[in-house]
């Protein structure tokens, strides 16, 4: 393997990356290495570890090549996010035939650098199938696609979105599958009774055109513990302002002395041990098949039955379709989908972080109790413009939000929060 020091490597590779693209090549020829710490790994063979992470297989990079395009289907083009050390492009160029165009989608600059000055990849950077592009310009995974897990976890500060949407797509064809084969679920799906004892109202009855007043949508983030006096003075400002809580943040709430208008949940998880010490008699109930049967029973206020959009009530699609909210894996979702269908004009989040921050997963409940790591090393931006410990989920429904967002553009959306997740189309407040 040949070094950094090597000019004519690095010069050969860049002469063949500018003539095709000029402006990648100036960034690339610009990017600081400083930053990262590269070393060379070794086992049967070698490769290169930056901070710590391998860019490939230390044993046998070509047969690692070799599996990853076991999984990529035949196609005429393929997005492939991340280079490595171009073992995949490789072999993907030389043993795909029908491959008419490989998209390949730099996520950071300064080791793309430090690849090119030590491996001859020339022929690669040249080959006409070949076209490279930066991910940090998308904003959308483009299928189909395959994705270098090493250079998602060391992309670009510019491209942490980008890697986001990757791994939202990711998440989504996991998620489906495990919920597919979860018979019991889809079991109680099609069998639940939405009308038990005729205590439960269809959600559509709350829905409006237009209410006045604010909906202060409730999750349970770090912040919500330092904006609950903002809260305050919202509700005592009018009547009309209303509280629409997610159900882990209801403890919160209830530690502060407010008891909020309504409580969505939809994590068959959730059960009474998140309620102790609550009365839940003045709070209406939002809840959907996947909730737990004796967590709606022994619910004292009013209850309120919906179907997502999960496809686990495909069946449902005809007859329960006005009664749909959406939901992408976070309970989140419905509660601002419900408040948007209600009719509020202005909606104010708080405790919407979808990262850690204070050294904390959520408001009021121990750190990491609700799920969380705050070692973490999947980094978001904050509404500083900061990196904030997150995870790949969180992150994941942070875009479900903000496409909740930009599809309602005649609601206003308002964050309490600068420390938590930066969130597209809301105003701070």
């Amino acid at each position: 393997m040949q070094t950094l020091d090597n000019e004519n490597v690095y010069e050969t590779n860049l002469s063949a990356l500018r003539e095709r693209w000029p402006l990648i090549a100036d960034k690339v020829d610009q990017a600081e290495l400083s930053s990262y710490k590269f070393e060379i790994t070794l086992g049967d063979t070698a490769t290169v570890s930056v901070n710590g992470k391998q860019l490939t297989s230390r044993h046998n990079a070509v047969a690692e090549a070799e599996v990853q395009a076991s999984v990529i289907p035949a196609t005429k083009v393929l997005h492939l996010y991340g280079f490595g050390l171009g073992f995949l492009a490789d072999h993907l160029l030389s043993t795909r035939l029908d491959l008419q165009h490989l998209e390949i989608r730099l996520t950071n600059l300064a080791i793309f650098k430090f690849v090119i000055g030590i491996l001859n990849v020339s022929h690669i950077l040249s080959h006409p199938k070949v076209n490279i592009g930066l991910a940090s310009l998308e904003r959308q995974v483009i299928s189909p696609y395959f994705a270098l897990p090493e250079s998602l976890s060391l992309c670009d500060d510019d491209t942490l979105k980008m890697r986001d949407h990757i791994h939202h797509a990711v998440r989504l064809a996991y998620v489906n599958n495990k919920f597919s084969n979860d018979e019991a679920l889809v079991q109680r799906s099609k069998t639940f009774e939405f009308h038990v004892n005729g205590k439960s109202k269809a959600v559509s009855t709350l829905f409006k055109l237009k209410r006045p007043g604010k909906a202060c949508v409730i999750a349970s983030g770090p912040s919500l513990e330092d904006n609950i006096e903002k809260l305050k003075k919202i509700l005592a400002k009018s009547a009309k302002n209303i509280t629409i809580a997610c159900d882990t943040a209801v403890a919160a709430l209830n530690n502060h002395g407010i008891t909020p208008d309504f409580v969505v949940t939809i994590d068959q998880r959730i059960g009474k041990s998140y309620f102790k010490n609550i009365n839940t008699k003045k709070t209406a109930l939002v809840f959907f098949p996947t909730t737990s049967k004796e967590f709606i029973d022994d619910w004292e206020g009013a209850k309120y039955y919906a179907i997502s959009t999960s496809f686990l009530f495909d069946h449902l699609k005809d007859t329960e379709s006005i009664n749909t909210l959406i939901a992408n894996g976070s309970v989140i979702h419905p509660t601002i989908d419900l408040s948007i269908a209600m009719g509020y004009k202005e909606i104010i989040l708080f405790g919407a972080d979808f990262s850690f921050i204070k050294n904390k997963t959520h408001a009021y409940w121990p750190s990491g109790q609700l799920g969380g790591n705050l070692k973490s090393e999947y980094f978001i931006h904050n509404g500083k413009g900061e990196k904030v410990v997150s995870e790949p989920n969180m992150a994941s429904y942070l875009l479900t939000v903000e496409t909740l967002i930009f599809k309602n553009k005649d609601v206003k959306f308002y964050n309490t929060s600068l420390d938590g997740a930066l969130i597209a189309g809301t105003t701070h407040i």
